[in-house]
């Protein structure tokens, strides 16, 4: 597995740090890349729900196809996180705000 496939995005920190923000339990998965293709970057969780995350530099930025395969297999909840908007709905989404 090359190593950039295990690297935190670039603004993944930043993210998880407004997640933390509002109250969210962030656990950080991105080296699972190097056991499990594909594998999202952090689990967030609050009060009893999770969500896996999958974080973006931006909007346009498409998964890699590691990524795609093991979103399309999961059978649980993903999100993918292309902006601070998008961490502060998850995160409120999350906390039923």
């Amino acid at each position: 597995m090359p190593n950039y496939a295990r690297r935190r995005d670039a603004l993944q920190s930043h993210r998880d740090s407004i997640a933390r923000a509002l109250g969210i339990q962030v656990h950080d998965t991105s080296q699972m890349a190097a056991y499990e293709p594909g594998f999202p970057d952090a689990v967030w969780a609050f009060g009893g729900r999770a969500f896996f995350v999958e974080c973006k530099g931006n909007a346009k930025e498409p998964l890699t196809e590691a990524e795609q395969r093991w979103h399309d297999a999961f059978q649980g909840d993903v999100r993918i996180v292309r902006s601070d908007e998008d961490a502060i709905s998850i995160a409120r989404e999350l906390r039923n705000v």
